[in-house]
């Protein structure tokens, strides 16, 4: 497994560039969901931040996800995290650990995955399913 940082900054463009050439197999892995450019934009988006899981000499990214705290009226905090792909080992316990430390850090009493249904499994226990969204493509002819 490698390392998780934050991407806290707006990229330079020859960061941009190493940027587009890493993600573009893992954004292809979200089916069409999100673009690199939307996910460039997290970076300064309000309470929306994209991580990214380096190779141990930090030469490549390995996985991203994008977390987001959302706040419900009735005060409820929750850290969501979506829009993840890249290397299931990079997604075990130990990152976990971090994750709780970040919704820690926002004040979030909860953590919320959103995704297929497998993540239930690659989570393991402490997870309980919350919802779940089904889809059918939309036929032209």
């Amino acid at each position: 497994m490698g390392k998780w940082v934050r991407a806290n900054k707006i990229f330079s463009y020859e960061e941009r560039v190493a940027f587009y050439e890493l993600l573009s197999p893992l954004v292809e892995g979200l089916g069409g969901r999100i673009s690199i450019g939307e996910l460039e934009m997290f970076n300064v988006a309000p309470r929306k931040d994209i991580w990214f899981c380096l190779d141990d000499d930090d030469s490549s990214i390995r996985s991203v996800i994008v977390t987001q705290v959302k706040h419900y009226r009735a005060g409820l905090r929750v850290l969501v995290l979506s829009h993840a792909a890249g290397k299931l080992e990079d997604f075990g316990a130990e990152s976990l650990e971090q994750v709780e430390s970040v919704a820690r850090h926002y004040g979030c009493s909860r953590l919320q995955v959103d995704g297929r249904a497998g993540w239930g499994k690659v989570l393991g226990e402490g997870w309980r399913e919350f919802s779940r969204s089904i889809e059918k493509e939309v036929s032209y002819g």
